[in-house]
């Protein structure tokens, strides 16, 4: 089981790139697609490119398909890997962010949490893999 969920570990870490990475629609973008970010010294689009993790979008969406709450997922499961994996919180601040959204969760038992999530997510993510072979 632990090769298992660390195979789903880094399907999710790839999943929190693709989440971090793509565009949001509540950014304001030039109508006509012209808009450059101002450049700071040393920023050229090599580095911005450089940066940047690859990451597969098709096993991303996948991730994302298995982990919606819509889905059948336990909403308290995809909030604890969404603050994890797409936001990259830890410890304290996860507390912090996961008391914003309206699940207190204590100190000890957010290891737990996570891991609750972790093997939820792999769970979701067999049935799912299996079932496109099948």
């Amino acid at each position: 089981m632990s090769a298992n969920l660390s195979y789903t570990r880094d399907r999710l870490s790839n999943w929190g790139a693709w989440s971090r990475d793509r565009r949001h629609f509540a950014t304001a973008y030039s109508a006509e697609g012209r808009y450059r970010p101002e450049r700071l010294i040393g920023d050229t689009e090599a580095d911005r490119r450089r940066a940047r993790r690859q990451v597969d979008v098709l096993d991303a969406l996948t991730v994302w398909r298995a982990i919606l709450p819509a889905r059948g997922m336990p909403i308290a499961c995809a909030m604890v890997l969404h603050g994890v994996y797409a936001h990259n919180l830890r410890d304290r601040s996860l507390r912090a962010w996961l008391a914003r959204h309206g699940m207190g969760v204590r100190g000890r038992d957010l290891d737990a949490a996570v891991h609750q999530a972790e093997v939820a997510a792999h769970n979701r993510l067999a049935r799912l893999d299996s079932a496109r072979q099948g």
